[in-house]
């Protein structure tokens, strides 16, 4: 299994390791206390069943302040289970009760919209109205922005942001492509004998992240590639592109340089500053810019174009999460392309 696949299970239709979303079963009975072993994340399915009357099971998850959830326990009003009457309940980090609902759903069945006041450990609760039944039920959850209106300025910030990376970027850069860039082709080779087995590594799991938003593929080749991996240049991790001089302008090969001492300053694993480099610098050899006109440094003020630019929104970007006031996030590096990238 590829590492991308492995730590954070995205989907791709033709990698057959991939899945959409998780479908957790009970193969034991959930407690009904904040010990239980079942965890689900956004978007994930808790399939589970209530087997004697008084039966609860509870499942852990993890939510966001600013954003509101839809939870649903879901059983024979929805069709999926056996379930004759649900009650679903909402429980804080300590097990306390605050949130329930009973035949909100479909039929008998319940439902809930909650928007917590704070970011934190959550537990779900399924169980019968009036502890009086048995059977089998679903139990999902799944987010969107708190707020419609946030949700189209985000939009229109994501159009954007994303048109830029494409276009606006390379105006600004000594090169001065054109709008049009790209590869004419869906299947790009790559050289990595340069690399060390560390560089090799993350080269491998970059590439794996691009595959997984495009329609690219990527073949390792050991003589001449469209785009060869180096390690050997000091002075910066950069990209280098040739590009076809014609109306309608094409990368015709590239050349990717992330230094080798980067792997022992910031690190040769999934969740490093290396690994993101990777994702950043191969994001420029397929044709994307900055997300502002900024190239080798850049002040939040006067560098930034978008208000929402940050590694929130893009891999492409120089801003973290915590150098723009306008994103509610602390410091994470990027380890997938973002938003923005993929749009």
């Amino acid at each position: 299994m590829c590492q991308i696949c492995a730590a954070f299970r995205p989907f791709d239709p033709e990698c057959p390791y991939a899945i959409a979303f998780a479908v957790i079963q009970e193969d034991q009975d959930a407690p009904a206390n904040t010990s239980t072993p079942y965890f689900i994340m956004n978007g994930d399915t808790f399939e589970g069943e209530l087997t004697f009357r008084g039966d609860r099971d509870w499942v852990r998850v993890e939510l966001l302040v600013d954003e509101e959830y839809d939870i649903r326990l879901e059983a024979s009003g929805a069709g999926v289970g056996t379930l004759a009457d649900a009650r679903l309940r909402l429980m804080d980090a300590t097990g306390r009760e605050i949130a329930a609902n009973d035949n909100s759903g479909v039929g008998n069945d319940s439902y809930l919209r909650f928007a917590p006041t704070q970011s934190g450990t959550y537990y779900l609760g399924a169980s019968a109205s009036g502890d009086a039944h048995t059977g089998t039920y679903r139990l999902s959850i799944s987010n969107q922005v708190a707020g419609d209106q946030q949700s189209l300025v985000n939009m229109a910030a994501l159009n954007d942001i994303s048109q830029y990376l494409r276009e606006g970027y390379w105006l600004w850069s000594p090169n001065r492509f054109d709008s049009d860039i790209s590869w004419n082709k869906s299947t790009i080779t790559v050289n990595l004998t340069q690399l060390d087995t560390d560089g090799r590594a993350l080269a491998r799991w970059a590439l794996e992240a691009w595959e997984m938003v495009t329609n690219l593929r990527f073949v390792e080749t050991i003589s001449a590639a469209d785009i060869l991996f180096r390690d050997n240049q000091p002075v910066g991790a950069f990209a280098e592109m040739k590009v076809e001089q014609q109306a309608k302008k094409v990368i015709t090969s590239a050349e990717v340089n992330v230094p080798r001492g980067w792997l022992s300053l910031y690190g040769n694993l999934v969740e490093s500053d290396t690994f993101s480099t990777y994702i950043h610098e191969i994001g420029h050899a397929l044709g994307l810019g900055h997300p502002g006109p900024y190239s080798g440094a850049a002040t939040w003020g006067t560098s930034n174009l978008f208000d929402l630019d940050s590694w929130q929104m893009s891999v492409m970007s120089y801003f973290r999460q915590s150098a723009n006031p306008n994103v509610a996030a602390s410091r994470a590096v990027p380890i997938t392309p973002q938003m923005a990238d993929i749009h």
